[in-house]
């Protein structure tokens, strides 16, 4: 599930707005369990926990584990190893390009990961100045984030908001692999993973691909030691690389495969 805050129009009290939202967690008595996402922070999670108990994520003072962005950027960092060692039988990525759509938490983190692992970037974010600090820091090569999905590159990491997957830009890919951190990244999830296929790109599933943040809050919530957390984002690399070898094998696309595992895994 998802929480969702809309914003009031003109001035309001983010606090009050926080801890009302909280409130409402609580009286869903523990069914629900939130976390920061698009438009939140580790500190607004820590006014959250004023109201409420159900709520990952926090900072370590308070028993937390703190931003899950980081551990994010990890699992997309290695969901893209385990597609570059598919494509190109590597188990780097010196000198590869990557493009990356969106450069807020998790895609600058992301960068980072890139960066020292040898890759030359290109980025692209609607908050210019994200941009600007990715090149001052990495040596980024800043482009327009309504065109990045089309620059030649090797992969493509869309880190922005969903549905940046669609027959348009899909048909104006330059890459071999689609490797980001955004959720629901198809505009339509069973057209769009077929046209990838049809092109022969690679595509890394969103949500195996992003899961280490969830993984942290998860690991958070269950009390977890920060090590096996940190093992098991690890092991992102091992399940993207079980999904786009099965879907190699199948000849299905690799979207269709990350469902029909996780559907055999509740089924155990």
């Amino acid at each position: 599930g998802k929480g969702v805050i809309l914003k009031p129009r003109g001035d309001f009290d983010r606090t009050a707005l926080l801890l009302s939202y909280g409130q409402a967690v609580e009286r869903l008595g523990g069914a629900y369990v939130t976390t920061e996402d698009s438009g939140t922070s580790q500190q607004d999670m820590d006014i959250i926990r004023e109201a409420t108990s159900h709520v990952v994520g926090i900072s370590p003072r308070l028993g937390g584990t703190g931003d899950p962005s980081p551990s994010t950027a990890r699992g997309v960092f290695r969901g893209t190893l385990a597609a570059a060692q598919h494509v190109w039988d590597r188990s780097d990525l010196e000198g590869l390009h990557v493009a990356i759509q969106g450069v807020g938490h998790v895609g600058t983190h992301l960068a980072r990961e890139l960066h020292a692992a040898g890759a030359t970037l290109t980025v692209a974010d609607v908050d210019e100045s994200r941009a600007r600090q990715c090149a001052d820091t990495f040596g980024a090569r800043i482009t327009d984030v309504a065109t990045i999905h089309a620059i030649e590159c090797d992969i493509f990491a869309p880190c922005a908001l969903g549905g940046a997957l669609n027959p348009t830009t899909i048909a104006q890919l330059q890459c071999k692999i689609v490797s980001g951190a955004a959720n629901n990244q198809f505009e339509n999830e069973t057209r769009d993973a077929l046209a990838l296929l049809q092109r022969g790109i690679e595509y890394c599933p969103d949500y195996a691909n992003n899961s280490g943040g969830l993984i942290q809050v998860a690991g958070e919530h269950r009390g977890a030691t920060p090590e096996a957390i940190a093992d098991k984002v690890e092991q992102i690399h091992h399940t993207l690389l079980e999904i786009l070898r099965r879907a190699h094998t199948e000849g299905e696309s690799s979207h269709v495969i990350a469902n029909r595992l996780a559907e055999e895994r509740f089924l155990k």
